[in-house]
């Protein structure tokens, strides 16, 4: 039986995916393949907003393409696909590089100094960029709203909101060559994630 791999903090699990339709009765079955880093499967095109918030968290995945379907276009290094049925060899294959991939990028750092690192590189910031940083990071992959951003960094001052928006701007460009990015939710909040493409900054 198909089944989907979901991330988890210990590895990876199976489970029979809720709706076989469309997929042949031999499809492989990934029930025997363990790996120590989260890998997530997904199904494509059905579970396309799965996979574009697995990309916003920077989750390695690969695509379970069905057999009529086109095929995606992959442009990460921590995303493949593979057609169904797949040969089991090949799919541990992909797995196993989709993991070892994810173990090279990992979630940004920054130290008192104001310095943010990520997978060797790294970038200096400002202290308002230091305190904006720091509180995007603690929730990488998730927004943070407006109004958090804005009282820890800001404080009170009556021009928070355009101070808000400047400094994202210069964050996101500092941000830039490490692969992250910082998009806004519109009246919302802001997040910081890799930068995949799958959310643009206003």
């Amino acid at each position: 039986m198909p089944s989907e791999v979901h991330p988890n903090g210990s590895g990876t699990t199976t489970e029979p995916l809720d709706n076989d339709a469309g997929l042949p009765a031999d499809a492989i079955s990934l029930r025997a393949v363990t790996l120590e880093s989260d890998v997530a499967v997904v199904r494509w095109p059905s579970q396309q907003r799965e996979l574009e918030d697995l990309a916003l968290r920077g989750v390695p995945r690969l695509l379970l393409v069905a057999p009529e379907s086109a095929a995606p276009n992959c442009t990460s290094c921590l995303e493949d696909w593979v057609r169904l049925p797949a040969d089991e060899a090949d799919l541990r294959a992909r797995l196993l590089s989709l993991a070892e991939h994810g173990r090279g990028h990992t979630r940004p750092t920054i130290d008192e100094y104001g310095i943010l690192r990520r997978d060797g590189a790294f970038a200096m910031l400002s202290p308002s960029e230091q305190s904006l940083a720091g509180l995007l990071i603690a929730e990488f992959g998730s927004v943070v709203r407006d109004e958090i951003l804005e009282q820890h960094v800001f404080g009170e001052s009556n021009a928070r909101r355009s101070m808000l928006r400047t400094h994202t701007s210069r964050l996101r460009k500092r941000v830039a060559p490490l692969g992250l990015t910082v998009s806004c939710i519109r009246n919302v909040g802001y997040m910081m994630h890799d930068d995949s493409g799958t959310v643009s900054p206003p």
